[in-house]
C-alpha cells in the first residue's frame, strides 16, 4: 500500500497518514450524567449518556440494561441513516458495557450533530432516477460518532466498561493509494471505505485473533467493521492496519485529555466545613 511520505500532499496539506485535528470536551451537559463533545474537520458530534434509570415495563430485561440509542440529525428529523447509526452504536457498544451489573434498568444513549461534511442532494421528484438513493452518514462520521458516544459512557462511569471505543476511517483511491480520516471528497471518490471500530481493554483481544488485523495486541479488538466500495481480502488486512494505528493516534490524544482534566479538577480547592468553628478548609 502507498502511503509513503514522497507523495504528493492532500487538498487540506496533510500527507496521506495525517488525521485532521482532533479534539473533545467532557461533562458539557449538566442534565447528563456524562457527556462529551468531540470534534474532527468539519464535523463536531455531541454526545449524552445517562443511567441506569427506572425502566418501561415492556422494555425490561431480567438479566441486564436495556440500553436505547438515538440519533439527532442536523437537519430534519431522523431518518433510515440515523436509525442505521443508532443501530450501529447499540451493536458495537454493548459487548463494552457491563449491561449484566444493571438489570432491569435502562441506559440511554443520544447522539446529536451539531455540525457535519456536506451530503449529496436528493434528484428533483420532476427527473426521479430509476432507483432512488438516500444519503448515507459519511463511514469518516460514523467512526467519530463511535468515539463520541464511548467516552460520553466513559464520562458517566455509572456503569461498568470492558473497554473504551474508538472509530478511525481509511480510504483506498483507483491508483491504490491509501488515506487515512478522509475528508468528504476523498471518501466520495474512492474505490473503496473502511470504517473500523477499535477497543481498547485490558481484558480484550487475544494476539491471534483472526478479527484482530495486522499489529494488533492484547487488549485490541475490532468491535465494528463496515466497508463500502469494490475490495478485496488483502486490502480489508491492509485497512484494519491502518486503521489501527489511527485508532492508537486517536487514543493517545483522549488520554493526554482525560490526564489534563484530572490534573485540574485535583489542584482545584476543596472547601467544607471544619469541625471546630464552623470554618472552612482546604484539601
Amino acid at each position: 500500500m502507498d502511503t509513503s511520505e514522497s507523495t504528493l500532499l492532500r487538498a487540506d496539506g496533510r500527507s496521506p497518514v495525517d488525521q485532521r485535528e482532533f479534539t473533545v470536551r467532557f461533562g458539557t451537559l449538566a442534565r447528563a450524567d456524562g457527556s462529551a463533545r468531540v470534534s474532527m474537520g468539519p464535523t463536531t458530534l455531541v454526545a449524552s449518556f445517562s443511567g441506569p434509570i427506572e425502566v418501561r415495563i415492556r422494555d425490561e430485561r431480567l438479566d441486564r440494561a436495556t440500553l436505547e440509542v438515538s440519533h439527532r440529525p442536523l437537519d430534519g428529523m431522523a431518518g433510515i441513516p440515523s436509525k442505521s447509526l443508532s443501530t450501529t452504536l447499540l451493536t458495537s457498544l454493548s459487548p463494552l458495557l457491563q449491561l449484566h451489573s444493571h438489570p432491569r434498568s435502562l441506559l440511554l444513549l443520544t447522539l446529536q450533530s451539531l455540525s457535519a461534511p456536506p451530503l449529496p442532494t436528493l434528484p428533483t421528484l420532476s427527473s426521479p432516477p430509476p432507483t432512488l438513493v438516500l444519503p448515507s452518514i459519511p463511514l469518516s462520521t460514523q467512526a467519530l460518532a463511535l468515539t463520541a458516544a464511548s467516552l460520553a459512557a466513559m464520562d458517566a462511569s455509572s456503569v461498568g466498561m470492558l473497554g473504551l471505543g474508538v472509530g478511525a476511517c481509511v480510504v483506498v483511491s483507483e491508483q491504490g493509494n491509501w488515506v487515512v480520516d478522509p475528508d468528504w471528497e476523498e471518501e466520495r471518490t474512492a474505490k473503496a471505505t473502511f470504517g473500523v471500530g477499535w477497543a481498547f481493554g485490558a481484558g480484550l483481544g487475544v494476539k491471534s485473533s483472526p478479527d484482530g488485523g495486522e499489529g494488533a495486541r492484547k487488549g485490541e479488538e475490532v468491535v465494528w467493521f463496515q466497508a463500502e466500495g469494490e475490495f478485496d481480502e488483502e486490502e480489508i488486512s491492509q485497512a484494519l492496519e491502518l486503521s489501527l494505528v489511527a485508532a492508537r493516534q486517536t487514543l493517545a490524544l483522549i488520554r493526554s485529555k482525560v490526564e489534563l482534566a484530572f490534573l485540574e479538577s485535583a489542584s482545584t480547592p476543596v472547601e467544607v466545613d471544619g469541625e471546630e468553628g464552623g470554618e472552612a478548609m482546604e484539601i
